[in-house]
């Protein structure tokens, strides 16, 4: 072989060389493109998660707060009939005992009540510290 010869032979080596390195790099590429694309979607994915884990907490505090609330004005309610049966049942034995029974009535309501919104509250806390853990 000629010098020459040698020379475009060593050239066409670097040519076809050089041609594999750049479908190398492309392939790479696009492996890379389609990693960012896959995390890009992860990460949206989760983002919609948490949001959607967020808006139930917000329905599930408004619900606890409503729920309280009812509780609330129920025990003002037993409270005031309280006091009304306490009035109305001072004169008479058979009226004493009735009164005696609605107390027992009331004061169980009271704790049944009680119980309710301290399950309710410490749902809400569960909630919120698994989403705050997330």
């Amino acid at each position: 072989q000629t010098l020459e010869e040698q020379v475009q032979a060593q050239a066409e080596d670097l040519r076809q060389i050089s041609n594999a390195q750049q479908q190398n790099l492309q392939t790479l590429e696009d492996k890379a493109q389609v990693q960012v694309d896959d995390f890009r979607q992860c990460a949206e994915k989760q983002q919609q998660f948490l949001q959607t884990l967020e808006d139930q907490m917000q329905v599930e505090a408004e619900s606890s707060r409503q729920i309280s609330e009812k509780h609330q004005q129920r025990l003002q309610m037993l409270e005031e009939a309280q006091v009304q049966a306490e009035s109305l049942c001072q004169s008479s034995g058979k009226q004493q005992q009735d009164f005696q029974r609605l107390q027992d009535q009331v004061q169980e309501h009271t704790r049944t009540s009680q119980r309710q919104m301290e399950g309710q509250a410490g749902k809400a806390q569960e909630a919120i510290r698994q989403l705050t853990d997330w």
